[in-house]
């Protein structure tokens, strides 16, 4: 089996470091649930990265790929069923499930305009809607308790000590922290982030700047204010023996929402775009990278 369709495992060190990929993954699995278009058909994101982390996720034996690939054939109800037992198992961040719930309420307003699906079909939608809703509210009501803040804290702590460890495998210095900010964006950081306006939240966006700036200036032995080359040193990829294909797809992956208009530094990061290519400066220091790529990924909040 070559590299390219060698399934992803939710076990892998990928999947265990990035804990956003299974997040999205999720997510995108519910946005391709198309019950308007020949009614029967399941669209799926066709990117190569998204089949390996289909067939792994899912995959876990020849007969079980069998009778997935036969419930997504049959129609849009395996398709449900799968993405009820899913987003058990993946979704666990207030994104995640917020969007998937999203989808969920635009899929059941379409079914309702259709003729061509059962009642259990209708039944279901609305089952995994309550569902995810009384999750949205359960998370809603630990994001506002005191101690979430404690969580906060620690997602922070381990999202850095895991960009320090040197666990995000081979990706450019400014690969890491988008990496990094992305685990952060899914992780309990986030969540926060979106709840709370206010100084609190603030402070947090502020410690996250600052350690991405410490540690990128770590990255590549330089001084946090030394301004460097964009093309040569921020998005400098490790030598080819220290490659890694897998999470350079991942990090395209992660980022395949973002366009260069809203976000030309990460989107320049996770496409490895030439230099001129994208708006964005020749020469930074570390705290205009990390101070970048924050409010990009965070651009609601800004």
């Amino acid at each position: 089996m070559s590299d390219f369709i060698k399934p992803i495992q939710l076990n892998s060190d990928l999947c265990k470091t990035l804990t956003s990929v299974p997040e999205k993954f999720i997510v995108d699995f519910a946005n391709g649930i198309d019950v308007a278009r020949d009614h029967l058909r399941v669209q799926h994101d066709r990117s190569g990265f998204f089949v390996r982390l289909w067939d792994g996720f899912t995959g876990t034996s020849a007969r079980r790929q069998s009778a997935i690939n036969a419930s997504l054939i049959d129609g849009v109800e395996g398709s449900l069923k799968w993405l009820t037992q899913l987003s058990k198992e993946l979704a666990n961040s207030n994104l995640s499930i917020a969007k998937v719930n999203y989808r969920v309420t635009q899929l059941t307003t379409q079914i309702c305009s259709l003729i061509d699906y059962s009642e259990d079909t209708r039944n279901q939608l609305e089952s995994l809607g309550v569902e995810l809703n009384e999750r949205i509210k359960l998370l809603d009501n630990n994001i506002i308790r005191i101690d979430f803040v404690q969580k906060v804290r620690i997602n922070l702590d381990q999202v850095f000590d895991k960009w320090e460890a040197g666990r995000f495998v081979g990706l450019s210095p400014a690969g890491n922290c988008y990496a990094a900010i992305e685990e952060l964006r899914y992780g309990a950081f986030g969540d926060y982030c979106r709840m709370h306006k206010g100084i609190e939240r603030d402070r947090f966006l502020e410690q996250a700047v600052d350690r991405a700036t410490v540690q990128l200036a770590k990255d590549v032995e330089a001084s946090a204010s030394s301004r460097l080359s964009v093309n040569d040193i921020w998005l400098k990829l490790p030598a080819p023996v220290k490659r890694n294909k897998d999470w350079a797809d991942a990090l395209a992956y992660l980022a395949n929402g973002f366009s260069l208009q809203d976000a030309p530094l990460i989107t320049t990061i996770a496409r490895q775009l030439p230099e001129g290519q994208a708006g964005v400066p020749l020469i930074a220091g570390a705290s205009r990278i990390a101070e970048t790529v924050i409010q990009e990924a965070f651009l609601e909040n800004f």
